[in-house]
């Protein structure tokens, strides 16, 4: 092992600005190869081996990148953002569990410190406890008001606790502070629930979710050139995070077992990091099921489009797991959304909506994106 002396930790900081600059930039693959030279002279320096397994992580080796993480804390037990860094791939691999407890040991080496408490509290919302979250979230914004993500989390938990409107407020407050598109989605998922709010409001803001995140990508999409044979199979898929143990799921079940094997070829495309039995038993019943989601959209579309899909159907709308910015790109020449939200997603880029008079009556056909698809008896399948 070469030690390293003061001057070439000076050097090592030169060195990981540029590395950082390149990462940001979304260079990642130039900045691994900086860190992969670093590592070659000093193979075991905790900073040089987390720089590593974080970029590996990003470029799409998730065991790699969570090992050498864990490597680096083997050097340095104390090393607080490497805990940081590990409880969120932890969180975003799902292992909850896991993140709780990284994240709490972080916190014993470095007590109140907000950017670990609020990725615990983070943590805590979604093992839904909530009072010890709230209560974590109150203390971090006491120390920093600017964690702007405490405030998507504090929208959350009183959304959870059926606190609509003070719900509404915490998103606004984060969405103001970060811009951040799935934020501005749970805004627009809380406004069902306030009463008092109208249609037409939902529809503004939905409209204003679109012009601000997606407009931009419709832009760019490319035309489809889908096989127009008319004796062919037609290409449907379904993109969901909810093909498992879910309200989704449960509908989704017989219409995905109805399907005309001699007629349709079904493809199901999973943003879901929690698959189950429920998952297990839909890729059998489909024709082809993809797990998309680690992928991003630039890639996810390329899959779609290689699929040759006709229709795709969107089954999440503004709620956990959606993938709407793939719809953005339309990778598809028609393009659905249904079941999992029952208002519109404001997009250009969606051309239907199946639902029914109840829940969407005919007064309201105005305030809504899509063309509604009312089915005859309501939007479900029993």
């Amino acid at each position: 092992m070469k030690e390293i002396d003061s001057q070439n930790e000076k050097l090592l900081d030169i060195s990981f600005k540029e590395i950082n600059r390149l990462a940001d930039c979304g260079e990642i693959k130039t900045a691994l190869k900086r860190v992969e030279a670093l590592a070659c002279r000093f193979p075991e320096h905790p900073r040089i081996i987390h720089s590593l397994g974080l970029l590996i992580y990003r470029n799409g080796d998730l065991k790699e990148g969570e090992s050498l993480i864990r490597k680096a804390l083997t050097l340095k037990p104390d090393y607080i953002n490497a805990y940081y860094n590990l409880g969120w791939i932890l969180h975003s691999s799902n292992r909850l569990e896991e993140a709780e407890e990284v994240l709490r040991k972080a916190d014993s080496f470095a007590p109140n410190n907000p950017k670990q408490m609020s990725a615990l509290a983070h943590v805590l919302v979604l093992r839904e406890k909530y009072r010890e979250a709230l209560d974590l979230c109150n203390k971090v914004l006491a120390m920093d008001p600017a964690r702007y993500e405490v405030y998507g989390d504090l929208g959350s938990i009183n959304l959870a606790l059926g606190a609509s409107e003070l719900a509404f407020s915490y998103y606004r407050k984060s969405l103001q502070r970060s811009g951040n598109f799935t934020t501005h989605s749970c805004l627009l998922f809380v406004l069902n629930l306030i009463p008092g709010v109208t249609q037409a409001e939902i529809f503004r803001e939905s409209i204003a979710w679109d012009k601000r995140y997606t407009a931009r990508l419709s832009r760019h999409s490319r035309g489809h050139f889908n096989n127009c044979n008319p004796s062919r199979k037609l290409r449907i898929g379904y993109v969901s995070g909810d093909f498992r143990q879910h309200p989704v799921g449960y509908h989704f079940r017989p219409v995905l077992e109805a399907h005309d094997k001699q007629a349709i070829e079904v493809f199901l495309y999973d943003t879901s990091t929690q698959p189950d039995s429920v998952t297990e038993y839909f890729a059998q019943q489909a024709d082809h099921y993809r797990s998309i989601a680690f992928l991003p959209d630039d890639k996810a579309e390329t899959i779609v489009r290689r699929d040759g899909i006709d229709i795709l159907i969107d089954l999440s709308g503004h709620t956990a797991n959606m993938r709407l910015t793939l719809f953005a790109r339309r990778p598809a020449p028609v393009q659905v959304t249904w079941i999992g939200y029952f208002n519109t997603t404001g997009m250009m880029t969606m051309d239907y909506l199946f639902g029914d008079s109840i829940t969407n009556p005919p007064e309201e056909d105005q305030f809504f994106s899509e063309k509604i698809i009312r089915l005859p008896n309501n939007r479900f399948c029993y």
